[in-house]
């Protein structure tokens, strides 16, 4: 089945860039949650993993398709996942990157992670 679309409906199209990383850490009983955020212009803000690479937006007649670059995501849980042996688990298990609350501080992990987030540009909140 074919779409006509109205001559007045107009698509711009956005190629999102300057990535902005941020991780967000929240408590859940005796587990600690890392989400991990990508901010973009135009106050885009996308939690990872994600499952598109392409967001559209609408207004009246026109329509913005705001495209991601697959690396930008790729490269931040890839990062996350080589951190610890645990959150590439918890994220093909559940979707989600999270650690028991006394693994954080098995051989100094949280503070070298931190580092390493430093190092990059990763925003730590929480």
């Amino acid at each position: 089945m074919d779409v006509i679309l109205p001559d007045s409906l107009h698509i711009e199209v956005v190629q999102l860039d300057m990535p902005k990383y941020e991780l967000y850490l929240s408590e859940s009983e005796d587990f600690i949650i890392f989400k991990p955020v990508i901010k973009y212009q135009d106050n885009i803000g996308l939690i990872l993993p994600l499952t598109t690479y392409s967001i559209y937006q609408s207004e009246d007649t026109s329509f913005k398709r705001y495209d991601i670059l697959q690396g930008d995501a790729e490269s931040f849980t890839d990062f996350l996942e080589v951190a610890h042996d645990d959150f590439r688990t918890a994220n093909r298990q559940y979707g989600q990157y999270f650690l028991h609350i006394n693994t954080l501080m098995d051989n100094m992990w949280f503070f070298e992670f931190f580092d390493q987030c430093r190092q990059r540009n990763i925003t730590i909140f929480g």
